[in-house]
Formats: C-alpha cells, structure tokens, sequence
C-alpha cells in the first residue's frame, strides 16, 4: 500500500516590517491600509489584534489609536488619531492562527512591529534665530522653535519620507542637522566632505533607499544615506569653468529616478542619475532663465519648472529631452524675483512665490501649454518677502481643502493662502502664524509627508 504525505512550510509571517503613519490620514492611502502577510500552513487564516486571543495567539502591545486589523485578512487599515509622544509608543504584536487546521496543535505566528504616527507638521528654517520652527498644519499653530549650531544659518528643510526626521542645511556651518519629529532632538551628519554652503536638499528613495541630495554653493552636490544619516559623497558636477557651478535648488522626478539642480551660476542645470550619481547624457542644461534658484518636476513627469531670480521670469521644459520650451519664459513682473516652487497634491497647480513682489503666482499645470491663473501674481503683506512655499496633502478629518504654506522672511511669519478660485487663492482665517524668535528670517520650508 502506497501512502502520500503533503508537508506544508511551518505557518510564519512574513512582513517584517510597517510604514508610519499621519495623523488624521488614511494609514497608507495607496491601499488603503497595509497587508500583513504570512506563508506556510494549510491557508484560511485568522489574524489576532493585540489584546486578543485564540489559536494559541496572546499578541502584546496595543494598536495606533483609528487603526483595526482585519481578522480575515490581516489588512491593518483606519486614519489614525492620536500622535506617537515617543518612538516606541505603538510597539505591539501581531499573532495569525492556521484555522484549517484541524489537528493539535494548530499552527500561529507571531510578529511585532512598532508604528510611528507623527502630527501633520511643517518645519521652517530661520537663519535669523538659528533654530527651526515646527509648525501644526491641522491646528495652523507653532509648537515652537528648536535650536540649531550658533552662527550655522539654517536655510533649507527636507523631510524623509518615512516622516520621522527633518534635514535642515546649515549653509554657514558646511553641515546637515537631522530633527527627529517625534522628540525634537537635534543631530549633525558631521559635514559633507568637501561642499560647502549647502542649500537646497531633497530626500527621495532612489532604488528603496531613503537618500538626500545636497545642492553645494561651491559646486558639488553632497550625499547622505538618509537611513543612517552619514555622509556618503560629494562631488562637482556641470559646469566648472571658467565659472563655477553655484548649486541652489533640487527635485526628484515623482519615480524617484533622476535628480535636478539648479545652477545660478552659469544658467543651467545638471540632472544626475538618482542611484548611480552621475549626469545623464546632455547634462548640464540651459535652465532658459537668469540665475535659476526652485525647480520642481510636474506630478505626471513631463515637464520640468524653474524660476529665474534675476530673469523674474519662469520657465517650463519637456523632461523627455531637457530642451523643448512647454511654456515660457512667463514673465512675473520686473524685479519680482521667483523664489521657490510647489504643486499641490493633486498636481493641478505650481505655486511660485516673488520675493521681490511680495506676492506669490500660480500657474495651471492641467493645461497643455501651462499658464499664469486669471488674477495672479496674487499680493501678500507688503515688505513680506516670501521665500520657501509648501503645500500639506489634504487632511481627511476635517475636510479643508489644500492650505498652502509661505514663509514670509521680512515678517518673521508663515502666511497661509487657500487653494481655491473663489477668492481667488484667498488668505486661510489662520493667517498669518506668528513664529517665536524675534528676527527669525524664515526661508525654507517643508511639511511631513503621508509616511510611505
């Protein structure tokens, strides 16, 4: 008599890991919510929450407040409520039972994990004070200032994407401070070889590694292993002579794949190979505009926007070649100086503000041919002027709408605007938010992202 046995793998989870979260957010939006995953065993499982039981199950710990586990299918879904007071608060277990089967004992696994949820903030850099503000973009109210290095002129502000920390450019120290947006607390990368006055930084995940990229006053783009915060290169790029590159803004492609920086110096900008770091063929590029300091990539990938400080104009290229003219040079008043650039979530609209102007323009990127809106450039306060812009996803709870965020350098404020054509692009009734230092020049800007 010939017998048959089936061996099935030991029934083990296999997610090793769990995204944050944000308050007020759905818990991973793409999803929604993130699935736990497990393999082996006989199939039909049942996922046991912490505090639950079951299958031999006793998972620890306790879930982030909004957040449920689903018994049938392990999906951990919700919008979270309450912010984590420290990095370990929402450690917790999760423990899955094999229910078809039959025998004793059944098989389970058990997993832990620990979720961070951060409160929707926004980081502001003040050179005038040296410290950084954080700003609560539910609440439209400042939780306070955090000290940076004496004399180091914070300038720029990047946020992981993950959420948990804020890199600050300190362009007088050659230095990147790293905030932890739990607890406050400050760290240095401890310098950036041979950069020096750093200024625009963007933090993508190039290859599923969390990356910052550094534009250098004196040329070069720095590196830093953003999972780690340890420098990793720096190097001169685009056009070195007989000027030297004078490296300002930086964007990733929405892919993550490429990264563009702007040169002032000579005009241009160099576009580099986001895992490699090397210039793609044909960089560096003529940016078409004077003295190019924000650059920003259209959520769809196609086009590329720049603003000509000197030129007081903006410019929008094809990124299929670099050198096509979308739309522009669009003029933005003589003496306006566009300063830095921002879309709104849904990608609809750029945002540019105009240091010179006091005022801020908003360009409809729907359109084949993108243009100025009907009644922009919109006026802020006078002798405001405005410097970094960021623009928050939408929050779920309460439904608001997009708030678009301006730091005002000569008012020591943060103004809010509306995204909206009724007004058009109206001030939020929060606006303006006092910061705390007196003198405190806000410039760069940037609010935590939906954790990913």
């Amino acid at each position: 008599m010939t017998k048959n046995f089936t061996l099935n793998d030991a029934l083990a989870i296999t997610t090793v890991t769990l995204r944050n979260g944000l308050v007020d957010f759905t818990y991973v939006p793409t999803g929604p919510g993130e699935t736990i995953v497990a393999a082996g065993g006989l199939g039909g499982n049942t996922w046991v929450a912490p505090g639950g039981g079951g299958g031999g199950c006793a998972p620890a710990g306790v879930l982030p407040f909004g957040l449920t586990l689903g018994a049938a299918s392990g999906l951990l879904s919700g919008i979270p409520t309450t912010a984590s007071p420290t990095p370990l608060d929402y450690a917790f277990d999760v423990c899955v039972f094999d229910t078809a089967n039959a025998t004793t004992p059944s098989g389970n696994s058990t997993a832990s994990y620990t979720v961070n949820i951060m409160d929707p903030l926004a980081a502001v850099a003040q050179p005038g004070s040296d410290t950084v503000e954080g700003i609560n973009t539910k609440t439209n109210l400042s939780i306070g200032p955090v000290a940076m290095p004496a004399a180091s002129f914070p300038t720029a502000v990047a946020v992981t994407p993950d959420g948990r920390k804020a890199y600050v450019t300190l362009n007088a120290a050659d230095d990147v401070a790293v905030i932890d947006t739990i607890t406050g607390t400050v760290s240095l990368v401890g310098g950036l070889g041979t950069c020096v006055g750093p200024q625009g930084i963007a933090i993508g995940m190039p290859g599923g590694l969390p990356t910052a990229f550094v534009a250098c006053s004196n040329g070069e783009v720095a590196v830093i292993d953003a999972a780690t915060d340890t420098f990793v290169a720096s190097g001169p790029f685009g056009t070195q002579a007989p000027i030297t590159a004078d490296f300002y803004g930086v964007a990733f492609t929405p892919d993550e794949s490429l990264v563009y920086v702007t040169d002032a110096a000579n005009d241009e900008f160099v576009v580099l190979d986001a895992i490699s770091v090397v210039e793609i063929f044909g960089s560096p590029f003529a940016a078409g505009v004077t003295a190019p300091h924000g650059i920003l990539i259209s959520a769809d990938q196609l086009r590329v926007y720049i603003a000509g400080s000197l030129s007081d104009d903006l410019i929008v290229l094809d990124t299929a070649d670099n050198t096509t003219v979308v739309a522009g040079p669009i003029a933005m008043g003589l003496g306006s100086g566009p300063e830095a650039l921002a879309v709104t979530p849904d990608g609809a609209h750029v945002y540019v503000t105009l240091t010179g102007a006091d005022a801020f323009a908003v360009i409809d990127d729907t359109l084949p041919v993108p243009a100025l809106f009907a009644g922009t450039p919109v006026a802020l306060a006078l002798a405001s002027s405005p410097w970094g812009v960021t623009i928050p996803p939408l929050l779920v709870v309460p439904g608001t709408g997009f708030r678009v965020y301006i730091a005002q350098f000569s008012l020591n404020n943060v103004a809010i605007r509306d995204d909206e054509l009724v007004t058009p692009f109206g001030p939020n009734a929060a606006s303006p938010i006092a910061l705390t230092p007196p003198a405190s020049l806000p410039m760069g800007i940037a609010h935590i992202p939906v954790p990913r």
